[in-house]
């Protein structure tokens, strides 16, 4: 993972949601009918990076750990990718629609590329089963 892109770090202030392992993007609540520029998630002290926030809660395994960073770090590329399509911004209907936990388009895949990846890494005894 770049340490150019990511900036790691524990939710200290309780903002990743109940369930979630990890969260990143704007700490704000957007209209739906919000144009967002990809600078406003790139929040780390004006370095470029986008940090993201890892829960307290987030479990004790290997796999699990590791399957939470593949999938931050394959949805913030995927979401970088579509705000680079659309010239650097995108309507925050769009991101909801790529980012909802039920049924996001980059959500969904950054999942199966986790799974992909740990189920790799098991197969291949990197992990324990």
């Amino acid at each position: 993972m770049d340490d150019d892109l990511y900036e790691w770090a524990m939710d200290e202030h309780g903002r990743v949601p109940p369930n979630a392992g990890a969260a990143y993007g704007p700490d704000i609540e957007l209209g739906r009918d919000e144009a967002v520029p990809w600078h406003r998630y790139e929040t780390f002290r004006g370095s470029g990076r986008v940090r993201i926030r890892l829960s307290k809660e987030l479990g004790a395994s290997d796999d699990e750990i590791l399957a939470v960073l593949i999938h931050e770090t394959y949805e913030i590329a995927a979401l970088e990718a579509e705000f680079v399509e659309n010239g650097g911004r995108l309507m925050a209907r769009r991101i909801h629609s790529l980012l909802n936990a039920q049924d996001g388009t980059l959500h969904c895949a950054a999942w199966q590329k986790a799974d992909d990846v740990i189920f790799g890494m098991i197969a291949e005894g990197a992990l324990p089963k």
